[in-house]
């Protein structure tokens, strides 16, 4: 029987376990802490947290000439598309292209007259 020590066969799902059963989910971590809480070598950690990261399923930042920290990322964030009901992409132009437009009107034009 082989010794205990840290499990090379540590998944993903157990990484992604230590971020969302902590107090706070927005607190970054490191590759340490991650190797510390699922039992795995700092080197197995690393590798899960690349892989997570790729998939999309984590965010890191170089913190050091050595360091990175891990995070979960922010589900908040504004879409990057354009939603199809946005106003400003639904309405009929203000001119046709061939339209055109007399410089001292542009204004008027633009942000309508007053």
């Amino acid at each position: 029987m082989g010794k205990p020590g840290p499990d090379p066969e540590t998944v993903p799902e157990e990484i992604m376990a230590v971020f969302h059963d902590r107090e706070d989910p927005n607190e970054p971590l490191t590759a340490s802490e991650i190797a510390k809480a699922v039992n795995c070598s700092r080197r197995t950690a690393l590798n899960r947290l690349h892989e997570l990261e790729e998939r999309g399923y984590l965010t890191s930042k170089k913190v050091g000439a050595r360091s990175r920290v891990w995070w979960l990322p922010d589900d908040d964030r504004p879409s990057l598309e354009i939603p199809s009901d946005d106003p400003l992409f639904t309405g009929e132009p203000l001119l046709a292209p061939d339209e055109p437009v007399d410089e001292t009107e542009i204004d008027d034009v633009l942000y309508g007259a007053e």
